[in-house]
């Protein structure tokens, strides 16, 4: 999410389909089925690899265990949260990451 600007719901629905290693982009699909081609990092590219290959769910990227189904923004949120008082960043949401 951070490092495209993605929103939690286009995160949480990204598949392995979507990443275009070749020319090095995300399609991601938002709002409204709106289209967007979003740049990556070699590094992000080799991050997004390394947790599809824990699980290799064919259709998502980041798949909740044991059911296969993405995560939920639930979870996400959680994640969020817990890191960002790790941090002891205030005043950070997932919305910031999109600015």
């Amino acid at each position: 999410m951070y490092a495209c600007g993605l929103r939690i719901s286009e995160a949480r629905k990204l598949t392995p389909g979507q990443i275009d290693a070749k020319r090095m982009v995300i399609n991601i699909v938002g709002k409204g089925n709106k289209q967007r081609l979003v740049p990556m990092s070699p590094e992000l590219y080799q991050y997004l690899r390394q947790t599809w290959t824990i699980h290799r769910n064919p259709a998502w990227l980041f798949a909740a265990k044991p059911v296969g189904n993405p995560l939920s923004q639930t979870s996400i949120g959680i994640a969020l949260k817990s890191a960002v008082k790790l941090t002891g960043t205030p005043n950070v949401t997932s919305h910031v990451f999109r600015h």
